[in-house]
């Protein structure tokens, strides 16, 4: 879906859920584009607003629009957690998405009765094969001592090439003892938890600066 679909629907939307910065921007730009960026604002200011992270609010706030729920610590179980208290039976929900689906967003709102609809304004696309073998192989040999993980996506993408390759017991062995997994934020740092790995560093605010100092003093403790 995109801004023009929702407006050619002439059905208003009573909740708008954004779930990054980025993606706010991309849709905002995209809709100035096509010559309808005020009627879109406008659709948007007519509904109610929920957003997942303190940079998706910044985002909205250049526009002028102020969320009537916000989970600031960027977690969709936290957004989901600030939901609970809103009557979604036949409320028309678009929930703006960051290049992954968010099944326990989406469950939420239709088990509640929500008109759930997406809206994907940039998807990403996973690494190439040869780059994420080279990777794995030198976790599995120890051949790096930490590595970095800048986003949830990309904890999603890496296991599946370790899933389907059979190296889940080797990677999450080599996490355990030599190798530092690395996180940016606490989502990418939960997504990482999802998967099996206990020990993983993180900063408490959610920058790469941030991420980099945190795992050179892990190493200067060690």
């Amino acid at each position: 879906m995109s801004p023009t679909n929702i407006l050619l629907t002439h059905e208003p939307v009573d909740w708008f859920i954004f779930t990054t910065g980025i993606g706010v921007d991309t849709l905002m730009k995209k809709a100035d584009e096509w010559g309808i960026g005020e009627m879109f604002l406008q659709a948007i200011r007519q509904a109610h607003v929920a957003v997942r992270g303190y940079k998706t609010t910044n985002v909205l706030r250049t526009y002028g629009i102020s969320p009537h729920i916000t989970a600031d610590d960027g977690t969709t179980q936290s957004l989901v957690h600030a939901l609970k208290e809103v009557e979604w039976t036949d409320k028309r929900v678009v929930v703006q998405l960051y290049g992954d689906s968010a099944p326990s967003l989406q469950q939420f709102l239709v088990k509640r009765g929500a008109l759930y609809q997406e809206i994907w304004p940039y998807r990403h696309t996973p690494p190439a094969a040869d780059v994420m073998k080279q990777l794995i192989d030198e976790i599995i040999s120890r051949s790096v001592q930490a590595v970095c993980f800048t986003s949830a996506i990309q904890v999603r993408f890496f296991f599946s090439f370790v899933n389907e390759w059979g190296y889940v017991q080797e990677i999450k062995r080599a996490f355990a003892d030599d190798v530092v997994a690395v996180a940016v934020g606490k989502v990418t740092k939960e997504t990482l938890h999802e998967e099996g790995i206990a020990r993983v560093i993180a900063p408490a605010h959610e920058r790469m600066g941030a991420m980099i100092v945190e795992l050179a003093q892990y190493f200067d403790k060690q």
